[in-house]
């Protein structure tokens, strides 16, 4: 049997991973501070995101070896084999606690770990690849074969209402953004290999929209695109967001997914935060 885990940087939730038969290990997150809470476990999205709107300051932090050891150790039988997909290595450390862990279990080959290279919506488009090959009863060698190739063929862009989530999160160079002060000024991000990187500054909500539209589909072509769309406490925008995608791109909505945020999105993104995301189409 395969087994098929990832971690909440996918934004997916305990109930999605209990209906996909997935094991779903939760980063853990803390207000100023103070305890540690997993995610989605815990603490909801809702109950953390009040908390930070108070001003209180979040932090997040990886999955550890030791609890993906006690996974690996709690899920494995004799002739099992165990796949990872882990958020993006240059923005986590878990998929380097996923790899220290298979190094410290007991059959370590029959472990494979993969970097997403990515989080959210391509990491979950990843894990769906994954659990529909797995059933249709693929090998992890044609798995791992398909999800490289969809890893390298995704893209993500961040337009954050507020730069200092990010860089409190350490994800992004405050310098780069030496603007953003002045009102209606909209710093766009992308998320490239080397992580969180600027792309842009627009002085217009519509020109950013513009922007990350043409990021996306310069990387991914319309006629082969899924697109994701993350928001923190921005649904009408996510709305308005996936009209003007499918306006400008001549796609139909059932090629669109909007997501709400996790605890780890709200802490580096920020409130009001926009992400669109792209994978090209699994078929």
């Amino acid at each position: 049997m395969l087994h098929i885990i990832t971690d909440t940087g996918s934004m997916l939730t305990q109930k999605e991973a209990k209906e996909l038969n997935l094991e779903l290990l939760p980063l853990t997150v803390s207000l100023d501070d103070g305890e540690h809470l997993r995610e989605g476990v815990d603490i909801s999205p809702e109950d953390f995101l009040a908390e930070v709107l108070k001003g209180k300051r979040p932090k997040t932090s990886q999955v550890n070896p030791g609890t993906f050891l006690d996974k690996y150790n709690e899920i494995y039988k004799d002739g099992d084999q165990i796949l990872v997909i882990a958020m993006f290595s240059k923005l986590s450390g878990t998929y380097n606690s996923a790899v220290i862990a298979r190094e410290m279990f007991k059959n370590p080959e029959a472990i494979f770990v993969f970097d997403a290279l990515s989080i959210a919506g391509p990491q979950v488009y990843e894990v769906r690849t994954a659990i529909k090959m797995r059933d249709a009863g693929k090998s992890i060698e044609e798995i791992l074969e398909q999800i490289s190739y969809q890893s390298k063929n995704q893209y993500s862009a961040l337009l954050p209402r507020d730069i200092r989530f990010l860089v409190n999160g350490g994800r992004l160079d405050k310098r780069l953004f030496p603007i953003t002060r002045l009102a209606n000024v909209h710093p766009i991000c992308v998320l490239d290999d080397n992580g969180v990187t600027k792309d842009s500054i627009k002085l217009s909500l519509k020109a950013s929209i513009q922007r990350m539209i043409k990021i996306c589909n310069d990387h991914v072509p319309r006629d082969k695109a899924y697109y994701h769309i993350l928001h923190v406490d921005a649904y009408e925008d996510a709305l308005g967001l996936a009209d003007t995608v499918c306006e400008k791109l001549g796609l139909t909505k059932d090629k669109i997914e909007i997501r709400d945020a996790s605890c780890l999105a709200i802490t580096h993104a920020g409130p009001k935060a926009l992400v669109l995301q792209v994978s090209e189409r699994f078929v």
